[in-house]
């Protein structure tokens, strides 16, 4: 098979798509020796794939991802009604796209499998609700235009399914894993005075920041730690340094490693994620986890985490507290933490995500 990975509208920094992007085509070059494949790029996200193999074509695509109101409109145009020609060149047998596009013409003789990680914009916590509206609008336009969906978790299988009204069996979920892993070579040390709670994921709304904040300033735990925040870069926080609470901002790969490895804890209490890398992140490193009991997060953390109701300010205090207070409680959730993140893994997802690209073939010649 000839198969095209669209990748235009993703950017080259460290997030949850670019990054899935990016591991799954690692792993799908490790484990399939078969298929041969077109990753539809432009110079900036091709240089961040780093793809140098016979299989893997880079197919340049000069759409820049900045500003996005300006080339979004450019990629959208590409998408339906240029790219077929490339599709019909390149003798492209299937096209799966990482993200979902509005369709407004499908080519009729190529089926389509569409990556659709969460429907967070259905509860609006995220986006603005003219963002929220197109972004709803272009996953159930992807989903109704292709054979197969993909998603993340069964929670998010759920939520697509019942919110796009799909035949459960047209969404298949295919677990992700972690893009940073121990290497088993000791980070550098971060240098901070105090040990700290960790908390990944910038200040929207659905990561539920504030109440995390409220809750650690109630443990009074702020004389023996801190809590460090990673993350989009959010102003107002000097103010907070009095209580022990740092925005680190947006931090490279070889340091967030240093700050999974030294931190006490991981916090987690987002209110909505179609998975939550996070959670298996800390846990390959060995960091306890707090997190919610709803959304993803339950099902990706199993037993190996502290769960705790997002909404409810004394839960998160109270497990803040009995983490710190706990040295055993930390050793027990550490090696469970550590078993649970072998359970994800970036082979078995490129080998299901292969499964899921030859239904969509067979299904589309045979209908």
């Amino acid at each position: 098979m000839n198969i095209a990975v669209i990748t235009l509208v993703s950017s080259t920094s460290p997030n949850g798509l670019s990054n899935y992007i990016k591991c799954l085509i690692n792993a799908l070059k490790q484990v399939d020796e078969d298929n041969t494949y077109y990753i539809y790029a432009n110079k900036e996200f091709a240089s961040f794939l780093n793809l140098n193999h016979p299989r893997f074509k880079v197919v340049l695509v000069n759409i820049p991802h900045f500003p996005r109101l300006v080339y979004r409109p450019v990629y959208f145009f590409w998408q339906n009604f240029i790219s077929p020609q490339s599709f019909i060149k390149n003798k492209i047998d299937l096209v799966h796209l990482p993200n979902p596009i509005p369709f407004i013409y499908k080519p009729s003789n190529i089926p389509f499998v569409t990556t659709i990680h969460d429907l967070v914009e259905i509860q609006g916590l995220r986006h603005n609700k003219l963002h929220r509206l197109f972004r709803i609008f272009a996953s159930k336009s992807s989903a109704n235009n292709s054979e197969y969906v993909l998603t993340v978790s069964d929670h998010s299988k759920s939520e697509i399914v019942n919110h796009f009204n799909l035949d459960p069996e047209n969404v298949i979920r295919v677990y992700p894993s972690t893009s940073i892993t121990s290497d088993n070579k000791k980070p550098n040390r971060l240098g901070f005075q105090k040990p700290f709670f960790l908390h990944v994921g910038g200040k929207k709304n659905n990561k539920n920041t504030d109440r995390l904040i409220q809750s650690f300033i109630k443990s009074k735990l702020n004389k023996k730690y801190d809590l460090r925040l990673i993350g989009d870069v959010v102003t107002g926080f000097k103010r907070l340094e009095k209580d022990g609470i740092y925005h680190d901002g947006v931090v490279e790969e070889s340091k967030l490693k240093s700050y999974y490895s030294e931190a006490i804890c991981l916090v987690y209490p987002s209110l909505s994620e179609g998975f939550g890398l996070p959670i298996i992140e800390a846990m390959s490193f060995g960091t306890p986890v707090i997190t919610s009991k709803i959304g993803a997060m339950p099902e990706v953390a199993g037993e190996a985490a502290i769960l705790i109701d997002p909404y409810n300010e004394h839960e998160i205090t109270n497990a803040l507290k009995l983490i710190a207070s706990d040295i055993k409680l930390r050793e027990d959730y550490k090696q469970k933490g550590l078993d649970r993140a072998q359970f994800f893994s970036w082979e078995k997802c490129a080998l299901e995500t292969i499964n899921v690209y030859e239904k969509a073939i067979k299904r589309f010649k045979f209908t």
